[in-house]
């Protein structure tokens, strides 16, 4: 009996250290995940503006390609053409057809991403709305050439989505032959995608991309981990708890 009783007071002992432990970390992880869910996010800043590339941007170039059918949309059949920084990384552009008068499959040509002229004739040859990413990463601005402006159109509406905020900007008085476009954001902020829509043109030339940087985990995220964390070592110190005891 004295042997048990020993047992059993080791257990305890051993038990209480861990719940200690245990209530320890609870602390820090909720401290952690207060953190998280109140900081607030940085203020973005989208310049529209013209301007040259800084000295860190990428060129993004095409290989002599027709775009992807990528399924059905609301506004039409979505395409997709994926280009390739000088380092490697992919840039994807993509159509959903959005007040197109035809449908823009997409084709890519070195340096410039197209509608059908040298593809399918016939078809629509304008360029009514595309998007611009980089899977998996962010980018700190990106410059292209708007060509062609088609059927007395004369601007181009471009979204641009960033880390903590979507900006939109419409440019005016664009010409028929090229249109130079330099979308850019403050230090420490980044760019997630840029849409152009609202316009006919013929052409998107000459992409250059700087700064590409892996996109980090949002809030959300690094919540549901904590929150995950937690439940765990939770369960866990109960069932060392209950598996102490019944020794």
């Amino acid at each position: 009996m004295p042997r048990v009783n020993q047992l059993r007071a080791l257990n305890l002992t051993q038990t209480k250290a861990h719940g200690s432990f245990s209530h320890r970390l609870i602390r820090l992880l909720l401290l952690f995940l207060s953190a998280v869910a109140i900081t607030p996010p940085a203020t973005a800043d989208v310049l529209f503006t013209g301007g040259l590339p800084t000295g860190n941007e990428k060129q993004i170039l095409f290989s002599p390609a027709s775009g992807q059918f990528q399924g059905l949309t609301p506004h039409g059949p979505s395409y997709l053409i994926t280009g390739f920084t000088s380092d490697g990384l992919p840039v994807n552009v993509t159509t959903n057809n959005y007040l197109s008068q035809g449908v823009d499959h997409l084709y890519g040509f070195f340096w410039e991403v197209f509608s059908n002229q040298w593809v399918y004739p016939g078809e629509d040859l304008s360029l009514n709305q595309l998007t611009i990413t980089m899977p998996g990463y962010t980018f700190q601005d990106i410059m292209l050439y708007v060509y062609g402006m088609l059927d007395n159109s004369t601007s181009a509406h471009f979204t641009v989505v960033t880390n903590d905020g979507t900006f939109e900007h419409t440019y005016q008085n664009l010409g028929p032959t090229y249109n130079q476009i330099f979308i850019t954001t403050v230090p420490g902020e980044s760019i997630q995608s840029v849409s152009v829509s609202n316009t006919e043109f013929s052409a998107l030339k000459y992409f250059y991309i700087s700064t590409p940087t892996p996109q980090a985990p949002e809030p959300s995220t690094l919540l549901l981990l904590g929150s995950g964390l937690l439940g765990w070592w939770r369960l866990r110190g109960r069932t060392v708890g209950s598996a102490s005891f019944k020794e």
